[in-house]
């Protein structure tokens, strides 16, 4: 989805049709999961979410609904994505808090 706004903006050009690209862009042995209601609504429920992308809460909503590891460098998505999805926001936050405490 980002390689395509950015086509879109002008700021990635590519070297054909945006479809055609997508479709070369993913190898045959990856499977690509749609996008359902059980995902948009897991992104909702996501506790107190560490950055402002729905983007990347849906990646971590689609992870979660499906059970799949999320791989990642960012520290902050994967705690989000490997967090239960019945964990509520209280405890997920008192969690944190005492992380960040050191207790």
């Amino acid at each position: 989805m980002e390689a395509a706004k950015k086509n879109q903006q002008g700021k990635l050009p590519l070297p054909m049709d945006l479809s055609a690209w997508l479709k070369a862009a993913v190898p045959p042995h990856v499977h690509v999961l749609p996008l359902t209601a059980d995902i948009i609504v897991e992104s909702t429920r996501l506790p107190e979410f560490p950055v402002n992308d729905p983007a990347d809460q849906l990646i971590v909503a689609t992870a979660r609904v499906h059970k799949l590891m999320l791989l990642t460098t960012d520290t902050k998505l994967k705690a989000t994505a490997t967090r239960a999805s019945t964990t509520s926001r209280r405890s997920w936050k008192k969690e944190n808090d005492e992380r960040a405490e050191g207790i």
